[in-house]
């Protein structure tokens, strides 16, 4: 039977940590792009690690405040289908409103991609493999306290057949962090264009 598995799980360390440092969205240099099994080489021991991004990409950073994002992934079965399948949902917080962050996030929602997620534990996966993420859900909220703040909230989700892709774990401070792990780091460019918040 092609589900068998053949190996257990051992106790890890106490060393986890949450949260999400960084994002980067995919785009092929001109418009936004969902990196596919066509586009990678997996490690030749599972298909859940990408080795290496086969195709030249450019990707936009966006740094994101401490504790404003998360990302889940929720497993959805189905005894009367017989279908499995996975649901990533990535949620995204920015401070303030701009006219630019807005028109960005605007723009975002109406696409699908893949987005690179960078954790404080500084594991790094993508997001919306194959099927790209999309816009499920988002708000505009300014509170009624001084304290309150003003937020731009938006909810990028998918259904996947395999859980997240991860990527080799990145080496803080490398030429091409965080996606120095991968074979070809040349491939991936970081684009330096980014919004300044006021």
């Amino acid at each position: 039977m092609a589900c068998d598995y053949s190996t257990g799980v051992g106790l890890g360390c106490k060393d986890v940590i949450g949260g999400i440092k960084s994002l980067y969205f995919f785009t092929d240099g001109t418009s936004p792009y969902t990196l596919t099994a066509a586009d990678v080489t997996f490690t030749a021991s599972t298909t859940q690690e990408i080795e290496d991004i086969d195709t030249a990409v450019t990707v936009y950073k966006w740094d994101l405040p401490r504790n404003t994002a998360t990302f889940s992934e929720a497993l959805e079965s189905s005894d009367e289908n017989g279908s499995l399948m996975y649901a990533p949902t990535l949620v995204i917080t920015l401070h303030g409103l701009q006219y630019e962050i807005q028109d960005l996030l605007h723009t975002v929602a109406k696409n699908y991609q893949s987005v690179g997620v960078l954790t404080n534990r500084g594991n790094m996966f993508i997001a919306g493999f194959e099927r790209g993420l999309g816009a499920s859900a988002g708000d505009t909220a300014i509170g009624a306290g001084l304290g309150d703040g003003q937020n731009m909230t938006l909810t990028l989700s998918s259904q996947c057949a395999t859980p997240v892709k991860m990527l080799p774990a990145p080496t803080a401070g490398a030429s091409g962090y965080p996606f120095d792990g991968l074979a070809t780091v040349a491939n991936v460019t970081i684009s330096a264009t980014q919004i300044t918040p006021a």
